[in-house]
């Protein structure tokens, strides 16, 4: 069986979740590594036995010869590597959220003519829980009632961290749960409205409809400095599932007396930093010119969108 061969760009924790992840397929040779922290790369490198340290992109390119590129690098970097490892014929998997702004991410779209092999590390729709909800709402025909709960902190967020990812934190991290949107519910967006909005000079609390061609309705409550857990409800006619954390799923169901599911954690999910094997199976799949759950550009441009209209209400 040929090996596919992979370059990162990045050598920080998530960058080294994607090795762990990539090189546990048995399909891959991790060939080559690039950071502006030279030290840290080496270090990987060493660590994982990875063959060439490069110095810029292009030579991790010629070099590597790479059929797959990781990039894992900060928000702040992510517009100017996408922009210059897209001059190259190689399928990108990015870490989200691909530009600090949808102005950033428009810039990236427009940058290349190989814009289609850009893929979104989106993790949370490859979670175990994501995976069973999804197989158990395919035997629902009902209408979809979807309940999404985002408690942000920008306020308290390290002080090191650059404004302009501050002023966009709806961006940089909202998108994780926001992404459930694209998941869950069917359609196309028909209207996003406010329903409630409470705030003081720190706190901010919202409350967002978002109605869809389908029928399904996602309710997005937004904390803004407000403690409150990530979660995600789903309501039909006669079942109920809850992401609660996001890592786990449970079902409860009128239907023939079943009242009561928790869905178990799948073992990759234990193993490696949830959603991140069966990313890189899936990517793997790309590669090999097979039908693949990865979220494309298509994908993202959804996302991010609503992210834009969002902010235009906030």
């Amino acid at each position: 069986m040929k090996k596919i061969n992979v370059a990162i760009i990045g050598a920080g924790k998530i960058a080294e979740e994607h090795i762990k992840a990539f090189k546990a397929t048995k399909r891959v040779n991790i060939v080559g590594i690039y950071s502006r922290t030279f030290y840290k790369a080496s270090m990987l490198a060493k660590k994982y036995n990875i063959t060439f340290v490069s110095s810029n992109i292009k030579d991790l390119y010629y070099l590597s010869k790479a059929d797959l590129l990781i990039i894992a690098v900060s928000v702040i970097s992510t517009k100017k590597v996408c922009i210059e490892a897209l001059k190259f014929n190689w399928k990108i998997l990015c870490e989200k959220p691909i530009g600090c702004n949808y102005d950033e991410f428009k810039e990236i779209l427009l940058s290349s003519k190989n814009i289609n092999n850009l893929y979104v590390a989106l993790n949370r729709v490859h979670f175990s829980s994501t995976k069973n909800i999804l197989s158990n709402l395919k035997k629902i025909k009902s209408k979809r009632i979807i309940h999404l709960f985002d408690q942000e902190q920008p306020n308290f967020l390290n002080n090191k961290l650059p404004s302009k990812i501050k002023n966009n934190w709806l961006y940089a991290n909202s998108i994780h749960i926001l992404d459930f949107c694209r998941i869950y519910a069917r359609g196309k967006i028909v209207k996003i409205s406010k329903l409630f909005f409470y705030k003081n000079k720190i706190k901010k609390f919202f409350i967002f409809q978002i109605l869809f061609t389908s029928g399904d309705v996602v309710l997005y409550h937004l904390a803004w400095n407000i403690p409150g857990p990530w979660s995600v409800q789903i309501f039909c006619d006669a079942n109920y599932f809850e992401m609660k954390p996001l890592e786990k799923a449970s079902q409860k169901s009128l239907i023939n007396n079943k009242l009561n599911q928790n869905f178990n954690l799948d073992i990759n999910d234990q193993i490696f930093k949830p959603g991140f094997k069966t990313q890189a199976e899936e990517m793997l799949k790309i590669i090999l010119k097979k039908k693949s759950q990865v979220p494309n550009i298509k994908d993202i441009v959804f996302t991010k969108q609503l992210i834009r209209k969002i902010c235009k209400k906030f």
